[in-house]
């Protein structure tokens, strides 16, 4: 795990990619998702999160992850 630790903070610029903003975000996503009635599951909130915080894209094919605003998606699966 400490190897894991040390080759993201460069990127992430800590020991830890945890951050309260990452939580507060996980949260607005989780309530906005919930209030339309597509609420996601709280690992797929969390790594909207963490990708939005960190201006990364998500490499999925969920669908479910369209519903998040702001989040850059790519399917790998289309053409």
């Amino acid at each position: 795990m400490l190897v894991r630790q040390r080759s993201c903070a460069p990127i992430f610029g800590a020991d830890s990619v945890y951050r309260p903003s990452i939580a507060e975000r996980w949260g607005r996503i989780s309530a906005h998702a919930k209030a339309t009635g597509s609420p996601l599951l709280l690992i797929d909130c969390l790594l909207a999160a963490t990708a939005m915080q960190h201006d990364l894209i998500v490499a999925s094919r969920d669908e479910t992850y369209k519903g998040v605003a702001g989040l850059e998606l790519f399917n790998p699966w289309q053409p």
